[in-house]
This record gives C-alpha cells, sequence and structure tokens, in this order.
C-alpha cells in the first residue's frame, strides 16, 4: 500500500514537466490528491504527476504537501514510463504527450526503439509513430493534438510533409471540420496533386476528395 507523506516543496523537483503538454492537471480538475513523485536521490523526489497542483500549492505559500512515492520508478527512464502511466487512468495523456516521453527517451537517453517498446509495454509501431511526432511534427500541430484538434493518425500522417505544408494542410483540416475519413482523403489527394492550381482548390474545398457517395464522379480536381 502506498503510503501520504508530507514533503518540504523544495525536495521536489519537475524536470520531466516539458514532456507533458497545455493539458496537464486542467484548471477545472485541480483536485487537492497527492503529488505522485519518484526518489530523484540525496532525499529529493522527481514529480512524475501534479505539475500545476504543485504550482499552486506552491502560488499558496505552502511549504509541504502531500505525495505518493513510487520507489520503483527511481531510474530516470522508468520515472518517464511512470509519468505517462500516472495520468492514463484519467486521460489526460495526448499522443503528444506519449512522443515528448518517447523521443526523449530515443535522443536524451539513447534507447533504442527496441528496449522504448520493452520499458513501456507498447508495440514497434506505436513507437515508431511517437518517434515519428515528436521530431518531425511542427510545434503548432503539436499544440492541435495536445488540444484534440488532430487525431494522432491525421498528425502521423502530417509529419511526413515539409513543414509548411503541414501547416497549411491542417488549418484546412481544422477549418473545415474534417473527420478523420476526410482528412486522409486530403492528404492522399495532396501527394497525388500535380499542380498547384489542383492543391489550392483542395485547400478551398477539402471535402471534393471524397465525393458523396451516388453523386455524379465530377470533381473539380479533375482527373486527381
Amino acid at each position: 500500500m502506498s503510503l501520504v507523506l508530507d514533503v518540504p516543496v523544495d525536495r521536489l523537483a519537475t524536470t520531466l514537466a516539458p514532456l507533458r503538454g497545455p493539458r496537464t492537471d486542467a484548471g477545472t480538475s485541480l483536485a487537492p490528491l497527492p503529488l505522485r513523485v519518484a526518489p530523484a536521490g540525496d532525499g529529493t523526489y522527481e514529480v512524475l504527476d501534479g505539475f500545476k497542483r504543485l504550482a499552486r500549492w506552491r502560488r499558496e505559500g505552502y511549504t509541504h504537501v502531500p505525495v505518493v512515492v513510487e520507489e520503483d520508478a527511481g531510474a530516470r527512464v522508468v520515472g518517464k514510463a511512470r509519468l505517462l502511466e500516472a495520468n492514463t487512468p484519467r486521460r489526460t495523456v495526448s499522443p503528444m504527450d506519449e512522443a515528448r516521453v518517447v523521443r526523449s527517451l530515443s535522443d536524451d537517453d539513447q534507447l533504442s526503439p527496441t528496449q522504448i517498446t520493452k520499458l513501456l509495454g507498447r508495440g514497434r509501431g506505436w513507437v515508431d509513430r511517437r518517434l515519428t511526432l515528436g521530431r518531425r511534427l511542427t510545434p503548432e500541430l503539436g499544440r492541435h493534438l495536445d488540444e484534440g484538434r488532430l487525431s494522432a493518425t491525421t498528425a502521423s500522417t502530417l509529419a511526413s510533409f515539409p513543414p509548411g505544408e503541414q501547416t497549411r494542410l491542417a488549418e484546412s483540416i481544422v477549418r473545415h471540420g474534417l473527420r478523420a475519413r476526410e482528412a486522409d482523403a486530403l492528404l492522399a489527394t495532396w501527394r497525388a496533386a500535380p499542380d498547384t492550381a489542383t492543391r489550392e482548390a483542395l485547400l478551398r474545398d477539402p471535402r471534393s476528395a471524397t465525393p458523396a457517395p451516388g453523386e455524379p464522379s465530377v470533381s473539380p480536381l479533375g482527373p486527381t
């Protein structure tokens, strides 16, 4: 059974906070729950869950805060895995949060994709897709993914485009409220488009890439 301890705030580190996006501890759910932490050595603890709660308590002048210690998360790489696990039950982790953690494990901790799959208990395809998101998706689109305006599948496809094209395509997808199937059709048709005029027509009317069933096969995109 995990015990709740009162720990001085100056013994809490938040170096893992950049791996969480803006959905962390949404303001409407800042319940006074204990923070989840892992031993970091020298009597200090690394925060795994509750970054905004800790920030609020600091602003309010708390000198000690309640924590639950994850004793098996002492190693830094294991702590990153626990960062995802700590938030999964409340569905506060976005695919972009996962991508940040996977990229950090690869770039900062020098873990191979195979080692990451074993650490996180995920498949190789999942790890490869998160690495693509972490390394190639533009920061603006990362925010869209954090806030649920793009699906993980659509964002993974967008990450294969040059940054400038990512931005324009995502703007069209979000502005027109495309569903995943419609977004996939837009991106596939964009790849096949033979000229700039066709691509501009797609951005103006992305649903022209998916004619409704029963409609005549006449499209402003022509043979594309």
